[in-house]
């Protein structure tokens, strides 16, 4: 039996919001939110049209100090309010899959997985680089949660 493919990094975290579901998920669906919550996310430069709709993407700038990326995201799956899959890409690093589940309402727990899903990052994730990798997404992402709470708590006192 041939051996199973190694599987790339994936970190999973979890926050709890005290806001309704749908607020949280309008958030979550609003990429023009993303700079003031989302650690790494500078700039968003142009939003389709069509945004949340399978398919639709959003062209972003993401980096840190002086080094940054445009590139853009698009949605894989929006199933409101329940669930928003998107399909990051980050230059030559490629593609992140990220998803983002909604659970309760009023308080939401917000599920925050990712894992890499082409390119370097997903080589990184399968090989040696494994390990840290999934603690450098995981460690952005609690960031990125902890911001979101603040956001929508802030907005919702």
């Amino acid at each position: 039996m041939p051996e199973p493919a190694a599987q790339p990094a994936h970190a999973s975290t979890s926050v709890e919001i005290d806001a309704p579901r749908e607020e949280v998920y309008a958030h979550l669906v609003d990429p023009r939110t993303y700079p003031a919550w989302l650690a790494g996310a500078v700039e968003i430069r142009e939003v389709d049209p069509d945004w949340p709709a399978p398919g639709a993407r959003f062209h972003h700038r993401v980096g840190w100090g002086p080094i940054h990326v445009d590139d853009t995201t698009a949605v894989v799956r929006a199933t409101e309010p329940d669930e928003l899959t998107l399909r990051a890409s980050v230059g030559p690093l490629g593609t992140a899959l990220v998803r983002f589940r909604l659970e309760g309402s009023a308080p939401t727990v917000v599920v925050f997985d990712e894992a890499p899903d082409t390119g370097p990052m997903k080589l990184l994730g399968v090989t040696i680089g494994r390990l840290a990798l999934k603690v450098g997404i995981w460690g952005r992402n609690v960031i990125s949660l902890h911001a979101l709470r603040d956001l929508i708590e802030g907005e919702h006192r």
